[in-house]
């Protein structure tokens, strides 16, 4: 019997001294996870939430790194191939979004390991994100994004509509070139590396062709110039034309429906319809109220014309997909 227990404590002896041993993974994460296939990072902290958080954030400093290398070799490629100009964000652009996006994609690290050494209070923990299952979920959305991409690029029988979808498949498409971005990066050789379908610079050339073909003609009645001029540098920071001879009408009727005067101030309502014309067919009408005070009468027609100046292009970019 005492021979037994003897062997039990010894037993113990040997149980507690494996588990104060410093484990493997600390100084080698990669022994038993190869960064063939895993992302892994290691964390230490007075506390185990602590170490977790610097293990997950020493798997996202990991992935930014590889995504930040990948850009760096994708801009070599695209200066060579397009003469210096690149069509994919530059890495000092990107940079910002990778910090965000590695950070965001934590949600497939998982804490595999913990050891605390109880000599120094230290905690140490072992993330791993396993690159398969995130290489997954960016097919996914790449294969999703291309199909929509696929469909905005078909031909519109109204050059507005045209112009609207290019512009959505132009964002769409940037958006997707960071993602393609991010599955080259996390591939390692593992899959095939992809390529856009259709680049973001090459839709962005057929858009401004398609506003070439889309010539404004802007006529605006009781105005004070406000609302025309504000139309016109709407207009021309989104790449659209103004021509007097052209067959798109834009045009848009003012009228005054109201002045009261409260508390010593003047208040002037004024209400707007701008039509886009095309030949005798409307192709877009929007309806615009704008209500401003001021002490002065002319002060207050002022603001309120500029204010519906404002609304009006806002209106009407947005009505093309366009941003002010």
């Amino acid at each position: 019997m005492t021979l037994f227990i003897v062997c039990i404590i010894c037993l113990q002896t040997v149980v507690c001294i494996a588990s104060v041993k410093r484990p493997a993974w600390i100084e080698n994460p990669w022994s038993e996870y190869p960064e063939q296939k895993y992302l892994v990072g290691v964390g230490q902290g007075d506390t185990i939430d602590a170490a977790k958080n610097s293990a997950l954030a020493s798997v996202s400093g990991f992935f930014e790194t590889q995504v930040v290398s990948s850009i760096r070799s994708l801009e070599k490629e695209e200066s060579l191939t397009t003469g210096g100009k690149n069509s994919y964000k530059l890495e000092s652009s990107i940079s910002s979004d990778v910090q965000i996006i590695s950070k965001g994609k934590l949600q497939f690290a998982e804490i595999r390991e913990t050891w605390q050494d109880t000599k120094a209070g230290t905690w140490y923990c072992l993330a791993v994100l396993e690159t398969a299952r995130l290489l997954d979920m960016l097919e996914s959305t790449i294969e999703k994004a291309e199909s929509q991409i696929s469909f905005l690029l078909r031909e519109q029988p109204r050059i507005v509509d045209r112009i609207k979808d290019l512009q959505q498949a132009f964002n769409l498409a940037e958006e997707n070139e960071i993602n393609y971005i991010y599955y080259n990066a996390l591939t390692s050789g593992s899959r095939p590396k992809k390529h856009p379908e259709t680049s973001s610079s090459i839709i962005m050339e057929m858009l401004a062709m398609a506003k070439n073909r889309f010539p404004l003609r802007i006529s605006a009645q009781n105005d004070d110039g406000r609302v025309e001029t504000a139309l016109r540098e709407a207009c021309s920071k989104n790449g659209l034309t103004c021509k007097d001879d052209s067959n798109f009408l834009l045009n848009i009727d003012i009228k005054e429906s109201g002045i009261t005067l409260v508390n010593n101030q003047y208040f002037v309502k004024l209400e707007a319809t701008l039509k886009l014309i095309n030949g005798e067919e409307v192709w877009l009408q929007i309806d615009e109220t704008a209500r401003l005070g001021d002490l002065g009468l002319e002060n207050a027609k002022q603001r309120t014309i500029s204010s519906l100046a404002a609304k009006l292009s806002k209106k009407f970019l947005e009505s093309l997909g366009l941003r002010q």
